[in-house]
């Protein structure tokens, strides 16, 4: 059963995320040289619809193939990553893989799959700064700047305050510094 989860994960993950993901490529270009306002509303409402469905598709594989056993936070984290299309860049500083009790470390990648589904959505490339100290305290950092028009806009108030939201009910601090050109997200787990 697990070997047929991961085959459906790996066909999601190779064939129908990167033709959505394609379709949609092809949608921004035609947005961009269609003259009626009319037509470039509905081809971008089509390339949102279609930002939405990768999303959805994403969260099913990382359901799918998701098997947290034992492996360590930091290969959790960038196998959460290469979910995203492109994926983040990420650096980790310090102890990561032993810097949180499993349940924290469960928490954390929850928040992080969370801010990401919202960050990917609005910004572009995503940079993930994790580092950890001897003490069991780890900081997280997630710097995204805007892509170019028609996709860039702002998340909606109601994404951010969730995310504080989960964060807060996770125990973890966080700060969120957001704008049309660029966004900060930062926590700290202890």
């Amino acid at each position: 059963m697990w070997r047929d989860r991961e085959r459906i994960a790996a066909e999601l993950r190779n064939e129908v995320v990167r033709r959505v993901y394609s379709v949609g490529l092809s949608l921004q270009s035609a947005a961009a040289i269609a003259v009626h306002p009319l037509v470039r509303s509905r081809v971008e409402q089509a390339i949102e619809d279609l930002d939405d469905v990768i999303r959805v598709l994403r969260d099913a594989v990382f359901g799918l193939d998701h098997q947290p056993g034992d492996r360590g936070l930091r290969a959790r984290i960038l196998f959460l990553c290469e979910q995203l299309s492109p994926a983040p860049d990420v650096s980790f500083r310090g102890p990561v893989d032993g810097a949180l009790p499993p349940g924290t470390s469960n928490e954390l990648l929850e928040v992080l799959h969370e801010a990401l589904g919202v960050i990917a959505q609005h910004w572009t490339p995503v940079r993930i700064d994790l580092t950890a100290d001897d003490g069991g305290a780890l900081a997280a950092m997630i710097d995204a700047t805007a892509p170019p028009a028609p996709r860039r806009r702002s998340a909606h108030g109601d994404e951010l305050a969730r995310l504080r939201a989960s964060a807060a009910r996770a125990g973890m601090r966080v700060e969120i510094e957001s704008g049309r050109e660029a966004i900060r997200f930062a926590w700290h787990a202890c």
